[in-house]
């Protein structure tokens, strides 16, 4: 069989096997990665690595710390310019009061 793509193909070649040889087969496949898995775990525990990563330093946060004060300062920053902003909004209308007041004063 030939199965065929864009840039290339691939010849297949279908056996006719028993169920004995399939079985065995199979068998053989799970023996064989059995062992590899084994021998992997062999490594790893006589190699003295471990899959745990433990910090050699202590980490470096200057930059986020300066960058929260940052942020903190502008923040009250613009808390501030907001209040006085607030504040003038209200002297203007505690002048339009006093205005208001004087003219309806005059009028009378």
């Amino acid at each position: 069989m030939i199965i065929s793509f864009v840039n290339y193909e691939v010849r297949v070649k279908l056996e006719a096997k028993s169920e004995a040889e399939v079985s065995g087969q199979h068998a053989d496949n799970a023996t064989f990665f059995a062992d590899q898995a084994n021998a992997v775990n062999d490594i790893v525990k006589n190699s003295g690595f471990t899959p745990v990563v433990s910090a050699s330093a202590a980490p470096d946060n200057s930059a986020a710390i300066a960058a929260a004060q940052e942020e903190e300062r502008l923040r009250q920053e613009a808390h501030a310019q907001q209040a006085a902003a607030d504040q003038a909004e209200a002297e203007r209308k505690a002048e339009e009061q006093k205005a208001a007041a004087a003219a309806a004063a005059a009028a009378d």
